[in-house]
């Protein structure tokens, strides 16, 4: 499979560069590169080991990791062909053969003599408990993991992490180590296969991290600061637009109320407080009512504003009652 240019690939990309001096961990991390794409084979009492697949990062890291632990230089090669989907693609097939038996020995032999299925495949227990007891191992294992069957979303668009696997008891191992990290992540089933997933923000970036992607881990939360930004912003602007919605409901309210009196000839009736307050609303419609209340003399406050629009309303609906009572009587 080719590997397209997004967030994923990139740390997929920068954690096959990691460097390490820890052969624990690099054999527990070649473990997991032997459970996805990796076959034991023997061949007239021999025994060799290949390892082939689509993911281009997966491959170089696990030959390079094969040349630093074991001091060889396994054959790589790859192939080239078109996927049965027709789209006229072409991917790549990455293989990796350690043929020399010795060599092969040693590799099978530290990786803890695995046991096999018919077509070389690595079955349960998928990595001895020895190679993944310390906290190092645990993380280089999981990184493996994720280079091999992993995936994590654009921070821009959503927050998610997963990790494939074809039984559920590796995906429940998975599970285990991240939770024994501090990471806990949950399994569910799709299809045939079976996924790992987390969608905390701070436990993706926690992941980030205890797999070693610290450039990511940067860009991660340089984005996770900008949609904070954005989002209280946003926040802030709808509160703001319900606070000026709500006053411009209010004051049309307010308006019509004063235009009601105006209709029925009872404008007289306001004291003169309450008529100096109206005659500002009918010509300032749109403004709330604390810079209302300041344009009063004396000023008045927003509670004081308050009430006697209160009684301007009371007045209003007064006579509105009161016209009612007489159109029911008319008719």
């Amino acid at each position: 499979m080719n590997e397209h240019k997004t967030f994923s690939s990139s740390v997929k990309a920068e954690l096959s560069k990691l460097s390490s001096r820890n052969r624990k961990a690099d054999l527990a991390e070649i473990a997991a590169y032997l459970i996805y794409f990796g076959r034991l084979f023997s061949r007239y009492g021999h025994r060799l080991i290949y390892f082939e697949t689509e993911n281009a990062f997966a491959a170089k890291r696990c030959a390079s990791l094969l040349k630093k632990v074991f001091r060889i230089t396994p054959e790589t090669g790859f192939m080239q062909f078109r996927g049965k989907e027709r789209t006229g693609r072409v991917n790549v097939l990455y293989g990796v053969l350690i043929r020399d038996p010795k060599e092969a020995d040693a590799v099978y032999t530290a990786l803890g003599s695995p046991a096999t299925d018919e077509s070389g495949r690595p079955v349960d227990p998928y990595v001895s408990p020895a190679l993944i007891s310390q906290p190092t191992c645990k993380r280089a294992f999981l990184r493996a993991v994720f280079i091999s069957a992993g995936n994590v979303s654009n921070p821009r668009r959503s927050y998610h992490f997963e990790l494939y696997a074809d039984d559920s008891r590796l995906s429940s191992l998975y599970a285990a180590l991240l939770a024994d990290l501090g990471i806990p992540g949950k399994v569910l089933q799709r299809k045939n296969s079976f996924v790992l997933y987390i969608k905390e923000a701070d436990r993706i970036s926690d992941m980030l991290g205890l797999m070693g992607a610290s450039t990511s881990l940067m860009e991660f939360e340089n984005i996770r600061i900008l949609h904070d930004i954005a989002g209280a912003v946003n926040r802030r602007s709808n509160c703001e637009f319900a606070n000026i919605k709500k006053t411009v409901s209010a004051s049309s309210r307010q308006a019509d109320d004063i235009r009601y009196i105006q209709s029925c000839h009872k404008f007289h009736l306001l004291p003169e407080g309450l008529a100096e307050l109206a005659r500002l609303r009918l010509e300032y419609d749109d403004i709330p009512l604390k810079e209302l209340g300041e344009m009063l003399n004396p000023p008045l406050s927003k509670s004081g504003v308050n009430h006697r629009m209160r009684k301007i309303a009371e007045l209003a609906d007064t006579l509105r009652n009161e016209n009612q009572k007489k159109s029911n009587k008319e008719e």
